[in-house]
């Protein structure tokens, strides 16, 4: 899913109710990931930019599989695409 109703409150919430952060993919970007407490291999995940939202649902992951891995793995591989450049490629990057 992508769309412009993201906000970074959003994503405070989640991060208080027990997700857990996101590394850093896009400048200027916050998320989290989270496993469905009814379901073992279902994780989703959020990234914010500004008004922009990303959101990834694994709804049946691999049985054995580090699904939240994956979904994050996932993540850093789309949204540089479809939200703007790397993290690692700011001006703050370092070689």
């Amino acid at each position: 899913m992508l769309d412009t109703n993201g906000s970074r409150g959003q994503i405070e919430e989640q991060l208080r109710d027990g997700s857990k952060p996101l590394p850093a993919i896009v400048p200027g970007g916050a998320g989290y990931y989270v496993t469905d407490p009814n379901s073992k291999t279902r994780v989703g995940s959020v990234l914010v930019r500004g008004e922009v939202r990303l959101g990834i649902e694994l709804v049946i992951g691999a049985e054995g599989r580090d699904n939240e891995a994956d979904v994050v793995a996932l993540m850093k591989l789309i949204a540089p695409k479809l939200m703007g450049t790397r993290a690692s490629d700011g001006p703050e990057a370092k070689d």
